[in-house]
């Protein structure tokens, strides 16, 4: 078989695929209670994430505001962090102004690192949620930890430059 047959095929294997996965969307657009219990098992697993964020991102963004907790965890991963962004983006800028701060609070509650604050500060500046990055700028700004002070430096400069 040459290239061109192998890239073919590889074209058609993915098609099919693709195919496959356009049909089943009503079933899952159906019962929404059971596709969040399954994404919440997906986006739990190692195995299973980036399939589960390629199916939400092929739903209704009701199903993005649902997972918001669960998809910041996910969001923590340097692997993931740049699928959930576009996740979030898709979000229309009121929803995402009003369900990502408060979820931002919570994970840095439990996640009190400087990685955190840094993907969480990088999601809102991505977002355009200002208000909720001087936010947490500010939060960071009196920290503990050298590290999260810092994300204040790199995202909101020093309390006499705002």
């Amino acid at each position: 078989m040459s290239d061109a047959e192998k890239e073919w095929q590889y074209w058609l294997n993915a098609a099919s695929a693709a195919e496959a996965f356009e049909r089943s969307l009503p079933e899952l657009r159906r019962d929404r209670s059971a596709v969040l219990g399954s994404a919440r098992v997906a986006l739990a697993g190692f195995d299973t994430r980036r399939e589960a964020l390629f199916i939400i991102g092929s739903l209704n963004t009701d199903f993005t505001s649902a997972l918001v907790d669960e998809l910041l965890v996910v969001a923590l991963s340097d692997r993931d962090t740049l699928r959930v962004r576009n996740l979030f983006g898709r979000l229309p800028y009121a929803e995402a102004e009003e369900v990502l701060p408060n979820a931002v609070w919570n994970l840095l509650e439990k996640e009190n690192d400087g990685d955190a604050y840094r993907r969480m500060a990088e999601l809102l500046q991505h977002l355009g949620l200002h208000v909720a990055l001087r936010a947490l700028c500010a939060r960071a700004r009196d920290h503990v930890d050298a590290d999260v002070r810092e994300v204040a430096q790199d995202f909101g400069g020093s309390p006499g430059d705002e």
